[in-house]
Formats: C-alpha cells, structure tokens, sequence
C-alpha cells in the first residue's frame, strides 16, 4: 500500500469516527506510522468541520442582515 493510499484509508476511516485503535486494527501499517496519519487526518478533519461550521452561520447571518434591510 502507498503512503498516500494509507493515507486516503486512514482519513475515511476518522471521517467514520473510528478510533486510532480500531484503525490500528484494520491496517497492517507500522504503529508510529498509523499514529501519525491519524493525528494529521484528525487535525484536517476537524479544521474542515470548523470551516464549514463558520461558512455557515456566515451566510445565515448575512441572510438575516439582507431580511431586516428590506
């Protein structure tokens, strides 16, 4: 498997919510490594999550700003 293949895997799987643990179990990838990816998927994961989170009361503000201006 390649790196960014594992990579790939290791991201879907957070996106699942599973554990570093159950992923540890799913891959046959050394430890450290699957730590690592792990710790990086979570990190982009949630940044995306935030981003999105934001996005949206953005423009759920600005709705609202353009309801009360008419």
């Amino acid at each position: 498997m390649t790196m960014n293949s594992l990579q790939q895997q290791i991201l879907q799987l957070t996106r699942k919510g599973l554990s570093l643990n159950e992923i540890l179990e799913m891959t046959d990838a050394p430890a450290e490594l699957v730590r690592q990816l792990h710790t990086q998927s979570f990190t982009q994961h949630k940044h995306r999550d935030a981003k999105e989170h934001n996005q949206h009361h953005q423009a759920m503000y600005a709705m609202q700003l353009g309801a009360t201006r008419n």
